[in-house]
């Protein structure tokens, strides 16, 4: 398994690790030759441990600012860049990832439990609406070359997704699943406020998806026998329940 070779490759220092083909070479790999020279020193560790503790992520907007107003050819550079950017950010949570394998698992579970505290939720998720903003105007977009850019990254994405959980689907299905009905159970609450409301985002998410599932049935017949087919079923028994309680005489006890 490849994260496994990953792992067995890192348990140890091995100078084969860094050796980078010519044609790979770059800034990242230059600051990390760097960087491993300069962590044999004590104090240089000590001073990275003061730089890292003194970050202001809420001063990041005030470094964007700098690179794009002082110049709007770097603006375009910085926007040419971004997609870099992720990259080198997937790249170092993959590594990450794959090293926290052989932490300890209290040990993991309690930085993961910091990890969750520290994040600022609230502003990753203006981040997403933001992006699905952006999305939306590309799903909508008639440019040829934006649709085919888009399908291009879905069909990445899940090639991706579905190769690196191949050896742990019974695992990975499971932990889906506990996320998507602790997702339902905390946003429910959300949903029913949202609904009673004229301006509700929910009901014409609700309305688009019941137009598209005819077509979608006809594509996947496989996807709705085999799952649209339980889900259907299991909301009419929750429906069948809520008329029983609906149609249930007041004051009366179970």
């Amino acid at each position: 398994m490849k994260d496994e070779n990953r792992r067995k490759e890192g348990a140890e220092f091995q100078p084969s690790a860094f050796n980078i083909p010519p044609s790979q070479k770059g800034l990242l790999e230059g600051a990390s030759r760097i960087l491993r020279e300069l962590l044999r020193s004590p104090k240089v560790k000590e001073s990275l441990f003061v730089l890292m503790r003194e970050l202001d992520p809420q001063n990041a907007p005030l470094l964007i600012r700098s690179l794009t107003q002082s110049d709007p050819g770097l603006t375009f550079s910085a926007l040419a860049a971004f997609p870099r950017l992720i990259n080198a950010a997937t790249e170092a949570g993959l590594e990450i990832t794959s090293q926290a394998v052989d932490v300890a698992p209290a040990l993991r579970d309690e930085f993961l439990a910091q990890f969750a505290a520290d994040v600022d939720a609230e502003k990753l998720g203006r981040l997403c609406a933001e992006i699905l903003i952006l999305k939306s105007g590309i799903l909508s977009s008639e440019n040829p070359g934006m649709r085919e850019a888009k399908n291009n990254f879905v069909d990445n994405f899940a090639a991706g997704f579905f190769s690196s959980i191949k050896d742990e689907k019974q695992r990975i299905a499971e932990t889906f699943a506990d996320l998507i009905f602790s997702g339902l159970e905390t946003a429910a609450g959300k949903i029913n406020e949202d609904i009673a409301r004229e301006d509700s985002l929910c009901l014409p998410i609700v309305e688009k998806a019941t137009r598209g599932i005819g077509e979608i049935a006809v594509k996947n017949p496989e996807v709705i026998r085999q799952v649209a087919a339980p889900l259907a079923a299991a909301w009419r028994d929750i429906l069948k329940f809520e008329k029983e309680i609906n149609d249930k005489p007041s004051g009366v006890d179970e």
